[in-house]
């Protein structure tokens, strides 16, 4: 047991080097022998654990997309809050899914040859966070706030819009573009969900220019307090 402790710890000790090269030097540019450096460990040692640069990146990408969906399991099991509070909390503040976007994703696999990982990393993120957001919609519809008839499938669309809409990788939307995305995007909630008009307006005020955040495979909101979530009610 005590292998297997230690071994997890050096798994992650090296994610967390090679998480804070690729942010900074790039992945392209990051070597193997920077993260053997960091971590001090022989390079037979890394390749127990992970068999490329490409993997390590993989790995990276997996642990903190299993992050997002912890946090997301917490807030939808919290009898506490209404369905738009948690809606709210793990989709749109560092308290929920985006908690650890900082533009990881994006700044990490822009050069990466294999745009297939990018690509999975956002199935993920839909297929992983899909079923727990549909309880939270069928919490709302409970609540008489929304009346969707389908919850898992509404959430998937809009998953895969604001994974791919949002995403600096695929579209290099200049600040006016993305200042009428924003309220777009609330409006097509509010009727893919069946909610009514302008109960996620207080969602327009995050795509204000100065406050968005935009990160690959997704974005958070830097400036705005989880207790926002209230003023949808």
């Amino acid at each position: 047991m005590k292998t297997a402790r230690g071994g997890e710890k050096r798994k992650n000790d090296i994610l967390d080097a090679a998480e804070e090269l690729f942010m900074t030097k790039g992945y392209e540019k990051a070597t193997v022998n920077d993260i053997l450096e960091i971590v001090n460990i022989g390079k037979g040692t890394l390749y127990y654990y992970y068999k490329s640069k490409e993997e390590i990146l993989n790995a990276i990408i997996q642990r903190k997309n299993e992050e997002g969906l912890e946090t997301a399991k917490l807030i939808a099991a919290d009898g506490s809050l209404s369905a738009h509070e948690k809606l709210f909390m793990i989709m749109f503040t560092r308290d929920g899914f985006g908690q650890k976007k900082d533009g990881f994703l994006a700044s990490s696999t822009a050069g990466v040859s294999n745009a297939q990982m990018h690509q999975k990393a956002l199935t993920d993120i839909v297929t992983g966070m899909a079923p727990i957001l549909k309880d939270v919609v069928v919490q709302g519809i409970k609540e008489g706030v929304f009346t969707t008839p389908y919850p898992e499938e509404s959430m998937e669309f809009l998953l895969a819009v604001v994974q791919t809409i949002f995403d600096e990788t695929y579209f290099s939307w200049d600040k006016a573009a993305l200042a009428e995305k924003g309220p777009a995007y609330v409006y097509i909630m509010e009727r893919v969900l069946g909610a009514r008009t302008d109960s996620f307006g207080c969602l327009t005020q995050l795509f204000d220019k100065e406050k968005l955040i935009f990160a690959g495979g997704g974005y958070s909101f830097g400036t705005l307090a989880t207790s926002a979530g209230t003023a949808v009610e």
